[in-house]
């Protein structure tokens, strides 16, 4: 693919080709890194200038942006590592909780039974609870 050139003999015949004035043309030129003084641009730095956009160098901004990627794709890994971290101390929690309720409900269970033998045990020994009135008022 040949890449045409656009060439200008004067920076003002650049700027009036564009319809912008001289100091806007040194203002793109500055931000785009095109190189005005040689008037001659190819298709890519003409469409940057007209544009108004960045040239993309071919190997340094690929480079910072796979070392951006690099860098990304490194965080979201250690947030992997730290999510899955915290999904395994949920886990153990939860185990846990989990056992906490059972040692609640055995204990349960073992006052139950013992009231419940107590209780039996009164039955049979005919031994009755009285109030404070009664026993201070009346006698056996």
């Amino acid at each position: 693919m040949t890449e045409s050139l656009h060439k200008f003999k004067t920076i003002q015949s650049i700027a009036d080709e564009l319809n912008i004035k001289r100091q806007t043309l040194y203002n793109r030129s500055k931000k785009t890194g095109v190189d005005i003084s040689k008037k001659e641009f190819s298709d890519e730095e003409w469409a940057s200038l007209i544009h108004n956009e960045k040239l993309t160098n071919v190997n340094g901004d690929n480079d910072i942006k796979l070392s951006e990627i690099d860098i990304l794709k490194q965080r979201i890994d250690e947030q992997s590592g730290f999510i899955e971290t915290l999904r395994k101390e949920i886990e153990a929690k939860n185990i846990q909780i989990d056992q906490a309720q059972k040692l609640q409900l055995m204990a349960e269970q073992r006052f139950n039974d013992t009231n419940n033998q107590l209780l039996e045990y009164k039955e049979k020994e005919g031994i009755h609870k009285k109030s404070i009135w009664k026993r201070l008022f009346m006698y056996d």
